[in-house]
């Protein structure tokens, strides 16, 4: 296919529509850095339907990769997970640094991005969105006793899984400061009932709200010894997306995956994290992810 347009319209047209991601970058950007774009969807539609510049793309897989050469300023096939790197005159370059489904792949995400937060502007943002450990689909296969790997969520490539709590350990560790979290929740829901309730310490899997979309589904209870209503909107929420900005790394990064004692010391340093009574402040962007 020799015609730019029509490979680019073919490429948005036939991928998913990362929405939320989408509307986190305003109109005109410019300097976008989209690490591990995959077929470069998300970064052809900001250059098509927001009038985004000066657009870069990293991309390891060879295929994907050619397929973006002239569609975007830069294509980059360089691995940072072995050590391989951008030009020392991109580092603090990009005002957006997108990274949409790419931690759950890496072997030592901790270091990783603390390279990559180094490609980030002072004044620039990171976008980071991640498969949801906690999403009701997971959590029911499991009290299952399934792990049905496969595509979508399940996929063979992932290799990591992140909560909230733990996604914004690994986000602080690399040294970037959260600025929002959001819970991308595909499902059109009302978390009112919840909201007015005075306590909850039930969740059935599929959850109440949405038992009449999976009638096929025995649901699966599980229970809690304290209210969990701050976290209820957690387990609807498929992938987590965090915007943030970048800050002094908190420590010395050389390698962390393997080193369980260190990354145990490092937590020990950090403030108290979160967990199922106490979140994180989070944000729904419910039914607006595809």
């Amino acid at each position: 296919m020799h015609d730019p347009a029509r490979l680019m319209n073919v490429i948005i047209d036939n991928a998913p529509f990362r929405r939320n991601v989408f509307n986190l970058i305003p109109e005109g950007s410019s300097r976008i850095l989209d690490f591990g774009c995959g077929e470069g969807a998300l970064i052809l539609r900001l250059k098509r339907d927001k009038a985004a510049t000066d657009l870069h793309a990293l991309e390891i897989d060879p295929g994907d990769a050619g397929r973006l050469e002239g569609l975007v300023d830069r294509v980059w096939r360089v691995d940072y997970e072995k050590g391989e790197a951008l030009p020392g005159e991109f580092a603090g370059y990009f005002r957006t640094v997108i990274l949409h489904d790419v931690l759950e792949h890496l072997i030592d995400p901790w270091v990783t991005l603390s390279k990559v937060r180094e490609l980030t502007a002072e004044d620039g943002r990171m976008i980071v969105s991640t498969p949801n450990f906690n999403y009701w689909m997971l959590q029911y296969e499991i009290a299952r006793g399934r792990f049905p790997y496969g595509p979508g969520l399940w996929h063979t490539g992932h290799l990591r899984w992140y909560t909230p709590a733990s996604l914004v350990e690994l986000l602080t560790i690399a040294g970037l400061a959260i600025e929002a979290l959001y819970l991308d929740i595909p499902d059109q829901v009302s978390f009112l009932g919840t909201a007015l309730a005075r306590e909850l310490r039930q969740v059935s899997f599929p959850p109440a709200e949405l038992a009449r979309i999976y009638p096929d589904k025995e649901p699966v209870t599980v229970s809690y010894p304290r209210d969990i209503r701050k976290y209820y909107p957690v387990f609807f929420a498929e992938k987590i997306i965090a915007v943030c900005s970048r800050t002094a790394p908190p420590f010395e990064l050389t390698k962390i995956t393997g080193n369980c004692g260190d990354l145990e010391n490092m937590r020990r340093k950090l403030t108290p994290g979160h967990d199922i009574y106490s979140p994180p402040p989070m944000k729904p962007l419910i039914g607006t992810s595809r």
